[in-house]
């Protein structure tokens, strides 16, 4: 009886340290020929997005929703983050490449 109450101490304890926001996921978008990868992730509120490119040309991330900053020029080999304090869709292409279906 003893050793299932400090079982069930411990499950508790790291229950309410994985709710914390503290354990915030960061993911990874790769930008490579003219497509991003994947082309749909899913994340939580205060997640961060990297993008990556690992293409030969330059490209933005540049969001429909013009409230939200959008990245600069990204030359190769380097990247662009963003941490989302809001729930909902975002939209983004890369100006460069949109009629090239590259959103």
């Amino acid at each position: 009886m003893q050793r299932t109450k400090h079982i069930r101490s411990i499950f508790l304890s790291l229950t309410i340290l994985c709710s914390s926001p503290a354990w915030a996921d960061e993911f990874k978008v790769g930008m490579k020929d003219w497509i991003f990868h994947p082309e749909i992730l899913t994340t939580k509120t205060g997640d961060t997005v990297v993008w990556i490119n690992d293409d030969d040309s330059h490209h933005t991330v540049t969001f429909e929703d013009a409230t939200i900053k959008s990245s600069e020029n990204i030359k190769p080999e380097r990247q662009f983050s963003m941490t989302f304090d809001k729930s909902g869709e975002y939209r983004y292409y890369c100006k460069y490449h949109r009629d090239h279906n590259m959103k």
